[in-house]
């Protein structure tokens, strides 16, 4: 669950972000969903960015002398761009500069606010736990409300097997 790892690291480099929202994308585009949020580095917000869901390249309206802070703090928290396309063999050139690497994490951090949400969905009435050799949004769901003692009860019956409760990883992202 790649999400946490890079949204534990996001909140280590002190980013967010914030009034983040999602439509539906238009007619004439690709299918993507529209989507926009504020970006806040430090508390403070530093820019906006949206895609449209037309196709087109999404705006990125942060000032560079900002981009270039964002993309330091990223690092220096160790985010690592995936600059594998997917679904194919083909690795992407290193960005040649802060909008080109904004360009792809502020779309990879989408994706994982995306799944924080579908997760959060999943856990606020129920603990879930993953397993190993459970696929993608394949885990095991009890009907309980998580609390820390039933999760000590769902780390006993499922052993040596469990790999995390998702709640718990979740928790304060």
């Amino acid at each position: 669950m790649e999400f946490i790892t890079d949204l534990k690291t996001a909140q280590a480099a002190k980013f967010a972000f914030k009034k983040y929202k999602v439509g539906a994308g238009t007619e004439m585009g690709d299918g993507a969903p529209r989507w926009s949020a504020d970006v806040i580095l430090d508390g403070k917000k530093i820019g906006t960015v949206n895609d449209e869901g037309d196709g087109s390249p999404f705006n990125i309206d942060i000032p560079v002398p900002e981009q270039d802070l964002l993309v330091a703090a990223l690092k220096a928290a160790g985010y690592v761009l995936d600059l594998k396309v997917p679904g194919s063999k083909h690795v992407l050139n290193e960005p040649k500069d802060s909008y080109e690497y904004l360009t792809l994490a502020l779309n990879d951090f989408a994706d994982h606010y995306d799944e924080l949400k579908y997760w959060k969905s999943r856990c606020k009435n129920k603990i879930v736990a993953r397993r190993k050799g459970d696929k993608e949004r394949e885990h095991a769901f009890y009907s309980l409300v998580y609390t820390e003692e039933l999760a000590a009860e769902v780390r006993k019956a499922e052993g040596d097997n469990l790999v995390m409760i998702v709640n718990e990883a979740i928790a304060g992202l």
